[in-house]
């Protein structure tokens, strides 16, 4: 799924060039909060790397490296920082149930924190940052940054998120997570040993999610015209 306003452009390199520009830091025998230890893998893109200030931008849900907004276009609020734009576990591009056989049950926003930190830390060098930016499920990720790491930023900037999921947050969610794994090729979880790939079950997540996604007035007001779609049933079937 895409949410399209929230897209960069990158004037610099495209299509294949932008994989390129990912790169992945590995983290030797990583230890979950979960207890489980793992080498796990953090992918990451960098953008004006001789800039002083540092900042990261973690993604959000259905987020990817390359499609969020980085702010480091000229004239851009970032354009003057070294942004570090981090994939967070679990969403495809950093160490994933989809790339990784064993990868843990159970994912915490603190395991998504420390595999970031030791990124900076470990392997970027960087001490401190000027900020933290993340929108909806990075925000959260941003009040994790702040509470954890309370004096390695001087600033963070959570936007459209909580600091808790709400119950009915929770709630609604179980919708689309129950028509992912009780699809067909889920294969109960067992996908990637069987050598599936769960298609109709994202489809199904999808589609499920799409109308908590965009709110009741921006279907009214016909607002997928404004990405070049005439009709909302073209709109779901290219983007969810």
């Amino acid at each position: 799924m895409q949410l399209r306003e929230l897209k960069s452009t990158e004037p610099e390199a495209s299509g294949g060039n932008l994989v390129r520009c990912i790169e992945h830091y590995t983290i030797p025998a990583f230890k979950f909060t979960s207890g489980a230890s793992l080498d796990i893998r953090i992918a990451y893109r960098s953008f004006n790397l001789s800039a002083q200030n540092a900042v990261i931008i973690p993604t959000y849900f259905g987020g990817r490296i390359n499609t969020i907004l980085n702010f480091t276009a000229e004239k851009d609020a970032l354009a003057s920082y070294h942004v570090i734009v981090v994939a967070m576990l679990g969403n495809g591009e950093s160490s994933s149930p989809s790339n990784e056989l064993n990868f843990p049950k159970n994912l915490d926003y603190y395991d998504c924190i420390n595999s970031q930190y030791d990124l900076l830390n470990k392997h970027l060098g960087i001490t401190g940052l000027e900020t933290v930016i993340g929108f909806s499920m990075a925000a959260q990720q941003i009040c994790y940054w702040a509470c954890i790491y309370p004096k390695f930023m001087k600033y963070v900037v959570p936007i459209c998120g909580s600091a808790k999921t709400s119950i009915h947050n929770y709630a609604f969610v179980e919708d689309p997570k129950a028509a992912l794994i009780h699809s067909i090729d889920y294969e109960d979880g067992a996908y990637r040993i069987k050598g599936s790939n769960p298609t109709r079950g994202l489809q199904a997540f999808g589609r499920s999610y799409c109308p908590w996604a965009l709110s009741a007035k921006w279907f009214t007001e016909g607002c997928y015209q404004d990405l070049g779609y005439m009709g909302v049933k073209k709109f779901i079937q290219m983007e969810w």
